[in-house]
């Protein structure tokens, strides 16, 4: 009786082991199934990114040119985001640190061209003549996402 009772002990032992196992394989197969749906939607992404241009470079400032006292056009070497326009984001500004009274020339209306390459800006004060001033441009992105910069500051001379 003590013999049997220890066979079936070793049984349901053998069977516990059998059953942690295939758990363990089941857990690999569907664990190398997940990789290898990743890699190949990865794969696809980067097909379709490819496809679509792929373009993963940010924005470049060509030039800045200061048309008269509150209008100034920032020219990128590529196209840029509609939401450049949104003045409330306030991707664009001028600083003015060194004047008796530090200020900012904020940036009251942005118009893109029709290529999108070309932000006109309307200031909303006047900008000091013979002046070298900082532009700061803020979080501009391409038409595929890629940002300019976090801050970037392009300085240039008034009149």
């Amino acid at each position: 009786m003590v013999k049997e009772a220890r066979v079936q002990e070793m049984i349901k032992e053998v069977r516990m082991r059998e059953s942690n196992w295939l758990f363990l394989k089941f857990s690999t197969v569907v664990l190398s199934l997940f990789f290898i749906v990743a890699s190949v939607s990865a794969s696809i992404a980067l097909a379709h990114s490819e496809e679509a241009g792929g373009d993963t470079e940010a924005p470049r400032v060509e030039s800045v040119t200061v048309v008269n006292a509150t209008t100034v056009k920032v020219t990128f070497n590529e196209a840029v985001a509609e939401h450049t326009t949104d003045v409330s984001m306030r991707h664009f500004y001028v600083d003015h640190p060194n004047a008796d009274t530090p200020h900012t020339h904020e940036v009251s209306a942005v118009a893109l061209s029709s290529d999108k390459k070309t932000a006109t800006l309307t200031l909303a004060r006047a900008l000091h003549p013979d002046l070298s001033m900082p532009l700061h441009i803020v979080k501009v992105a391409d038409l595929s996402g890629n940002l300019l910069s976090d801050k970037e500051t392009i300085k240039y001379r008034t009149g």
